[in-house]
């Protein structure tokens, strides 16, 4: 049985579009497989999709921005706060330190006119149980030198030392202190410089001293009359 021309003609040209020749694509009815991208590959070695970010905007450090804002504003406020701390503290302390320094003037104005009145007794004879204007002993002297800056003491030198509440370490004497020696039985003042003045026995007058030899032997401390409670200057 013979074919017509034609129809081989149509089959040849069909098996021609079947098979595909070197460097062309294959039938059209076939899909295109995508060729991976080598530069965002996941752990299985795929592609990983490129997703936009979405969300808030990032702060410093990867936070969100909102926070990152919160934070700043509370560092600043917390700054604030803590200068305005200091500042107070600051006050209170120069306020505290003025008190003081007011106390401490008003005092030695005191101890300067007791000061004052003990020295112009100079010359004048020591007589036990004296208490002036002539003569004087050893506490009478140094109770009437403070009873003319307005303070009231004791009579007797072991009263004076145990009923003045302020002792005195050596080195911190000042003019006006009474300083006590030979077992308490015997008082003078302090003025400076490492000198007293004192009615030291009978037999002798009233003289200044140096805090020295047999007197630096017998000291036994020293007390501080009217000596006002002083504020602490505040810390925080």
């Amino acid at each position: 049985m013979s074919i017509p021309l034609k129809a081989l003609c149509g089959a040849a040209t069909v098996a021609l579009a079947l098979v595909p020749s070197v460097g062309q694509a294959r039938v059209s009815g076939h899909a295109a497989v995508p060729r991976p991208d080598k530069t965002a590959r996941g752990h299985t070695g795929h592609v990983a999709a490129q997703q936009p970010q979405h969300g808030r905007p990032e702060g410093k450090q990867g936070a969100p921005a909102g926070l990152s804002l919160r934070h700043d504003l509370y560092v600043r406020q917390n700054a604030a706060v803590m200068r305005e701390q200091a500042l107070q503290t600051a006050l209170r302390r120069r306020t505290v330190r003025y008190r003081r320094a007011k106390l401490i003037e008003q005092w030695q104005r005191r101890a300067d006119r007791a000061v004052r009145f003990a020295l112009k007794q100079r010359g004048k004879p020591y007589q036990w149980g004296a208490t002036g204007p002539h003569s004087y002993d050893c506490s009478g002297l140094v109770q009437q030198a403070w009873r003319r800056a307005g303070v009231s003491i004791p009579r007797v030198s072991q009263a004076q030392y145990h009923g003045i509440r302020t002792k005195v370490p050596r080195d911190r004497l000042r003019p006006g202190d009474l300083v006590l020696f030979n077992g308490l039985r015997h008082v003078g003042m302090y003025i400076g410089r490492g000198r007293f003045i004192h009615a030291p026995r009978t037999g002798r007058t009233i003289t200044v001293e140096r805090l020295r030899g047999y007197y630096a032997r017998s000291y036994v401390g020293a007390v501080r009359p009217a000596w006002p409670r002083l504020p602490k200057v505040p810390k925080h």
